[in-house]
């Protein structure tokens, strides 16, 4: 198998449903209509409709036959209401392959339906495989959507001081070189700001930048010596206003290529991936599938998406099957659900909690045999290529071997190893707060810290333990850790790595403290927060003070 195979199997195979909207396509709907009002719709319905039924048939039998099975239906996207709610969109969800006719009013209309639904779908939380098809080039379409669906690439600040420099200067370029500055920024528009996305940079000196942007660069290499500004900055402010003046998306992970050796424009959006192409006389429906194919192995997913991909499609194809795997042993089965039931609160959060993971734990046994078979296949045909070093690049265009990104690769990889998000209603062992302006990680037993354990009054406060974790200074003393004494974690974005010591040599004894945590441990399952108390020496009275200050769980150790 190559490559452009196991991409077929991660994306292509796991398709079960395809739904068509297009005004110009005969629906079910339709033709019921027709039958309750005993009216021949072929003799009825309009020219392109009758033109396209043999295609549609032809289309239908592709996705029928044995290899594939695909249920396919049909809509001509009359009852989308274009306003804020778009109802057909939930019903959209539940489809594998999109295949959306841009003018879905007829090709005089404005595309308003065809955009929305796109921006929905990217945003949905079933991934979608969508072909865009209309008269016009793809180009064409592809530059009027990309905008909508892509957020801000580049990143860049200007202080109010740099704006007024900038723009004083485009003004006294404007009064030596009239309508100079109408110049400069009608050379730079959606397909220059799309080209640029699709380099990943935009350097002013960099060669691939300034053989695109030709004349912007032209441009901005003719001011005169009177406008001080440096080029890069006016070309950062020329996308700058772009940015801002374009009704750009929300952010998301996104994609984006150039035009490829087929023609094809095509972009990744949140859980949308979109394929623009041009609709051809003469030409089946059926090929479209190839097309969308051809775009898939362009963006080049790399491994390990396709095997998120398999996993998830391993899940959704297994269905009872699994589900009857996880619901083994009855009575187990009964134990649990009394469990939960019994429970009060907080513990019943937790309990619930743990039954989820059960269960989670089991749908995942079941499935994995079969995504370890595709990983095994494919790892072994990626295995015979020599230079395993290039085979990495391919996919995330890094250097694996250089020092800077090993010790990224690292971090990130000790982060996983060590930490994981919170879960869980109340407090348990590994549990890691930010509490009195330090973090600690919670070391008592789980079994001690079970909500109203023995005779413990409800909402009463519970003991525990923490450990005060010391923070390293640079990621290279945390890597260089030989005592295994660092936790790596990541916390509301921030990568932290700490030991238990406050010493880097293991040698000095660790800072802990019994603490109590109110009303059993209970933590706020929305903002995480959990009041906790602490034994302090009064100056005054010369007597222990309980003091509370509440804290917030902000990671779990995984172990």
């Amino acid at each position: 198998m190559n490559y452009s195979e196991f991409i077929q199997e991660a994306f292509i195979k796991p398709i079960r449903s395809v739904l068509i909207i297009d005004d110009e396509f005969p629906t079910i709907d339709s033709l019921l209509d027709c039958h309750s009002d005993q009216r021949n719709y072929w003799e009825t319905c309009p020219a392109p409709i009758k033109n396209n039924a043999s295609d549609l048939l032809a289309f239908t039998r592709f996705c029928r036959e044995t290899n594939r099975g695909w249920l396919v239906d049909v809509h001509d996207g009359q009852n989308i209401d274009v306003s804020n709610e778009i109802p057909i969109v939930a019903h959209l969800r539940e489809r594998d392959l999109l295949i959306l006719d841009y003018h879905i009013d007829g090709d005089g209309a404005a595309p308003q339906k065809a955009e929305q639904i796109l921006q929905r779908l990217s945003t949905s939380e079933h991934f979608n495989l969508v072909i865009v098809y209309s008269k016009d080039l793809p180009q064409k379409v592809f530059s009027e959507t990309a905008l909508g669906l892509l957020p801000p690439k580049f990143i860049l600040t200007f202080t109010a001081d740099e704006i007024q420099q900038i723009e004083e200067d485009l003004a006294i370029w404007d009064s030596e070189v009239p309508d100079i500055c109408a110049l400069l920024f009608n050379s730079f528009s959606v397909n220059e700001y799309l080209e640029l996305i699709r380099l990943d940079k935009c350097h002013f000196q960099n060669p691939d930048v300034r053989a695109f942007l030709g004349a912007t660069i032209a441009l901005i290499d003719s001011k005169p010596d009177e406008v001080t500004s440096d080029s890069q900055r006016i070309l950062e402010y020329l996308i700058y206003k772009f940015q801002l003046g374009s009704n750009m998306a929300a952010s998301r992970i996104t994609a984006i290529c150039g035009n490829s050796s087929r023609g094809l424009r095509w972009l990744r959006s949140g859980n949308a991936f979109v394929v623009y192409v041009q609709k051809k006389q003469q030409s089946s429906s059926a090929n479209l599938v190839p097309l969308m194919i051809a775009a898939l192995v362009e963006w080049n997913p790399s491994p390990n998406r396709l095997i998120l991909s398999k996993f998830r499609a391993a899940l959704d194809g297994r269905g009872t099957m699994a589900d009857d795997y996880a619901l083994q042993h009855n009575e187990m089965q009964a134990l649990w659900l009394h469990d939960i039931l019994v429970a009060e609160e907080p513990e019943r959060r937790s309990e619930i909690v743990k039954s989820v993971n059960r269960y989670g734990e089991r749908l995942l046994d079941a499935v994995v045999p079969e995504v370890v078979s595709f990983a095994d296949r494919l790892v072994k045909q990626l295995s015979d290529q020599l230079d395993k070093n290039e085979i990495v690049k391919r996919f995330f265009h890094l250097d694996i071997q250089n020092a800077t990104i090993k010790e990224k690769a690292m971090i990130g990889h000790n982060i996983y190893c060590c930490s994981k998000r919170p879960v869980g209603g109340h407090l348990t062992t590994g549990h890691v707060i930010f509490w009195s302006e330090n973090y600690w990680v919670c070391l008592s037993p789980a079994c001690d810290l079970v909500p109203n354990r023995g005779n413990a009054a409800p909402g009463s406060p519970m003991r525990f333990k923490a450990v005060k974790l010391c923070q390293h200074s640079t990621d290279n003393s945390a890597l260089k850790d030989k005592h295994g004494g660092t936790v790596f974690m990541n916390i509301d974005g921030v990568l932290l790595h700490f030991s238990y010591h406050k010493g880097r040599d293991g040698g000095a004894s660790p800072e802990w403290l019994e603490l109590l945590a109110l009303k059993q441990g209970e933590i706020d399952h929305v903002s995480k927060k959990i009041d906790i108390a602490c034994n302090e020496w009064g100056a005054e009275s010369s007597a222990f003070n309980l003091r509370t200050v509440p804290g917030v769980v902000v990671s779990q150790l995984r172990y």
